[in-house]
């Protein structure tokens, strides 16, 4: 489906930095949570758009440093492509990184949406 949406060169490119993201995020360990995350994804990219990129995950995952391990599938699947659409990847990760550094101290969440949200997970 992504090629078909992207083309040959540019489905293969962003399927390369999503991989790498999943390497990065900790998440490449288990075959079927692999293919789990690719196929929620894949349904992303048809309900975000085909503007929406793939590889753009990468770059999420740089940025959200420590917070990005404690992410759980269902949030990167169904959440995080929503709001990464809306906040920019690369800003995306860096809410989640300081979500979880003001979390820690618990200050300064009120302002952050992606800190909000981990308020709540961590309880």
């Amino acid at each position: 489906m992504l090629q078909s949406l992207k083309g040959k060169d540019r489905a293969i490119e962003e399927g390369r930095k999503f991989f790498s993201a999943l390497d990065v995020l900790g998440k490449n360990i288990d075959p079927k949570e692999v293919r789990s995350l690719f196929d929620g994804y894949i349904k992303a990219v048809s309900v975000e758009g085909a503007d929406m990129d793939l590889g753009g995950v990468l770059q999420f995952a740089k940025q959200s440093r420590a917070a990005g391990g404690i992410l759980s599938n269902r949030f990167l699947t169904m959440t995080a492509p929503g709001l990464a659409r809306d906040m920019g990847d690369a800003q995306l990760g860096t809410s989640l990184a300081s979500g979880l550094a003001q979390n820690i101290g618990h200050e300064g969440l009120e302002g952050n949406p992606a800190g909000v949200w981990l308020a709540r997970r961590s309880g």
